[in-house]
């Protein structure tokens, strides 16, 4: 939470996101106010695809990071 003036933020984000999560998805928010008043809310979004992690997708992106070094 930060202020400034009279104008305050207070951001709410979850302990922790279950993947899979899908570009746009929203996975927190910031809210604005002023004193007592909802000046807005801010819906935070992921920027990209995460996908859920298995062995094989494990081990495809250990395999690519070794090669390409």
């Amino acid at each position: 939470k930060s202020s400034k003036g009279s104008i305050t933020q207070n951001i709410e984000l979850p302990e922790y996101v279950s993947a899979p999560i899908k570009a746009d998805d929203t996975v927190g928010c910031v809210y604005v106010n002023s004193g007592d008043t909802q000046l807005g809310v801010i819906n935070l979004k992921a920027k990209c695809d995460v996908p859920k992690l298995s062995f094989g997708y494990t081990l495809k992106m250990l395999l690519v990071a070794l090669f390409t070094m």
